[in-house]
């Protein structure tokens, strides 16, 4: 969808290169930076930003003026973070930075929405690229750590949208209760209509936050199916109508 051999992902907007970025762009982040809601925020920070690709979905549907900020551990990612920001129609700035660090500055202050497409594999074997492994397992960003310093960093109506798979579902939940966070938002995805529940899209608010009051669906709400039917081998997959729907505003060519 928009990409070819050389890592470039075009959307209607802006265009996404991610060959420096440990992690590529994937259907996390595209669902991520989709569905999180946008709307009245005046700031945003994406939390392990990589090639800003959720940051800049993000700004499409945000209000003119919105600060725009990616936090990115690794140089190589935040420089072309950066890169595809300043070649987009939005105003972003990618700081390479230890976001569990930067939290606790004084300029962390006052965040309206954080987003995240965090690393989340624990306790899986590594793998000899330690960049990789930076960006696909928690030993550097803790969930529980995240969990704890960013409701300090949030404004008053301050919301965390991120994506989490469903094996450590109930790992979170239990850390969500324990930390006074309540769920606004939750949907399950599902690759097809066969397949088992791999994702769940949350948006959060710590209970302090005057927008912590459920807005949406909840989890009892069905599954979001990426795909309509099982992919058949040799032919491209055939998306949902929901799916479609949610990612049109960045590849209208998903409609014809």
């Amino acid at each position: 969808m928009g990409r070819n051999g050389m890592r470039r992902i075009e959307t209607q907007h802006f265009v996404i290169r991610d060959d420096k970025c440990a992690m590529k762009v994937g259907t996390d982040a595209l669902l991520l930076g989709a569905w999180t809601n946008a709307a009245g925020v005046q700031s945003v920070v994406d939390i392990g930003s990589g090639s800003a690709i959720v940051l800049l979905m993000v700004a499409q549907r945000s209000a003119s003026g919105c600060a725009l900020t990616g936090i990115e551990l690794d140089p190589r990612a935040a420089a072309q973070g950066q890169a595809n920001a300043d070649d987009s129609p939005f105003a972003a700035q990618v700081v390479q930075a230890d976001a569990l660090v930067w939290l606790r500055t004084e300029i962390a202050r006052n965040v309206d929405l954080f987003v995240c497409n965090p690393p989340f594999f624990r306790d899986k074997p590594l793998g000899p690229d330690p960049t990789r492994n930076m960006a696909r397992h928690d030993l550097a960003m803790p969930i529980e750590t995240l969990l704890r310093l960013l409701p300090s960093a949030m404004s008053s109506r301050g919301r965390f949208s991120l994506v989490w798979p469903d094996e450590r579902m109930q790992e979170l939940d239990k850390l969500l209760t324990a930390q006074n966070w309540l769920t606004l938002r939750r949907r399950a995805v599902k690759g097809h209509p066969d397949a088992p529940v791999f994702r769940h899209l949350l948006e959060l608010a710590p209970k302090s936050s005057v927008s912590a009051v459920p807005i949406g669906p909840t989890a009892d709400e069905a599954p979001f199916l990426v795909e309509a039917c099982p992919r058949q081998p040799g032919k491209p997959p055939e998306y949902s109508e929901e799916y479609i729907e949610l990612l049109a505003p960045y590849f209208p060519q998903l409609r014809r």
